[in-house]
């Protein structure tokens, strides 16, 4: 009913693998809520990855044109102290 409602597949799905004897609703929740958890903080590192590598590129090139430190930090709207650890590196 539930799996109906919420116009999922992965509950029905989650029905079938388990079967109908052993099928329980709130682990069955639990379990897709848990996946769903694991998949969006996956995504999350990805998109942290892929900033973290923008913001370096930006650093790195800015940088290379000759700007100060304190000038990258106020373009690019970090702190000094990332700008640093960045070229230290």
């Amino acid at each position: 009913m539930i799996a109906s409602m919420s116009k999922t597949g992965e509950l029905k799905e989650l029905k079938k693998d388990v079967g109908q004897e052993d099928y329980n609703m709130c682990k069955a929740i639990d379990m897709m809520m848990q996946e769903r958890e694991e998949r969006g903080e996956e995504r999350g590192i990805r998109l942290g990855e892929a900033r973290g590598i923008e913001t370096g590129r930006n650093i790195f090139r800015l940088y290379k044109k000759g700007y100060k430190q304190n000038e990258i930090a106020e373009t690019l709207k970090i702190s000094l102290e990332r700008v640093k650890e960045f070229l230290e590196e």
